[in-house]
């Protein structure tokens, strides 16, 4: 557990649980005071006293109930499939949903707050992982469409002891292939290119394939590129001989953390000035007349 996740318990810690008899008393201001921010015009003051005490209220509701928020949050970090988010993420976003049920919760009704609440603390924390663990928003229904589809999928697994066909998917849900390839395409969340994956601290971004390396594989290709090489500057060009192990001393590519240790910088420093080294290589590579390509 972070120190920020315990400090955050501890400052909650302080708000005492209410009694079924608070709620309900803390509820009608609540309503009264969401009657009130329905109507246009000047406020009379006695208007003005209950919207202050309604939102009074509804902060006392909030925050003695920021415990169940926790609770929950913490079953919902085994759904998280990237490190966009975190548990306090989760907190926050779950403290949202507990805020609306405070202002729509009636207790006339009969039931508990807490009972109410969690529906509306799911709901924040589910659509929140749905939409901020990706690059690109995805529509509610869909993802609703998607969820749908892995339910008939485990119900027939669980029936028929094997995992259907996508066709057969498809048939089950009353969708054609097509409809169903873009369905199962939403479930793809990103990854961040500085997620730490070694030991050593180094992040995937030093996994990723060179730009150089792609860009130039065949012999002729890497003879224009060392032709380039020479506009670079001495110090650009050992970084890049190391960075691709282009350079007959250095047979490997070295990772960013390597190369800085090297250098006596930092990683980041040392990615700026190879990017600034590949940039005027490609313009070169772009700009300079090689001879023609032998038949």
């Amino acid at each position: 557990m972070s120190d920020v996740t315990r400090e955050y318990l501890q400052n909650i810690g302080r708000y005492p649980l209410l009694t079924g008899l608070q709620e309900i008393q803390l509820s009608r201001k609540v309503r009264v005071y969401m009657e009130l921010r329905k109507l246009e015009g000047e406020r009379t003051p006695e208007e003005k006293r209950k919207i202050r005490a309604g939102i009074k209220a509804r902060n006392a509701i909030v925050n003695a109930n920021l415990r169940l928020v926790v609770h929950i949050a913490k079953r919902y970090t085994t759904r998280l499939r990237s490190s966009s988010m975190e548990l306090m993420d989760l907190v926050q976003e779950g403290s949202f949903g507990l805020q609306r049920a405070a202002e729509l919760f009636d207790p006339e009704r009969g039931y508990k707050f807490s009972t109410y609440a969690y529906w509306w603390i799911r709901q924040a924390l589910s659509r929140a992982i749905d939409t901020k663990e990706r690059l690109v928003k995805v529509p509610q229904q869909t993802l609703d469409k998607f969820y749908k589809a892995l339910r008939i999928e485990a119900q027939y697994m669980q029936e028929n002891g094997c995992k259907p066909s996508k066709k057969l998917l498809a048939e089950l849900m009353g969708i054609t292939l097509e409809q169903l390839l873009a369905l199962q395409d939403c479930s793809v969340t990103h990854q961040s290119l500085d997620v730490l994956i070694t030991d050593d601290g180094n992040p995937l971004l030093d996994l990723v394939a060179s730009p150089i390396e792609e860009q130039y594989e065949s012999d002729y290709d890497k003879e224009h590129l060392q032709l380039a090489m020479f506009y670079l500057t001495d110090k650009e060009q050992d970084l890049i001989n190391k960075r691709y192990g282009l350079g007959r001393d250095e047979p490997e590519p070295l990772v960013l953390s390597t190369i800085a240790v090297e250098c006596g910088v930092s990683r980041e420093r040392v990615r700026q000035r190879i990017d600034t080294a590949c940039r005027k290589l490609k313009l070169m590579m772009q700009e300079y007349t090689f001879p023609p390509r032998a038949c």
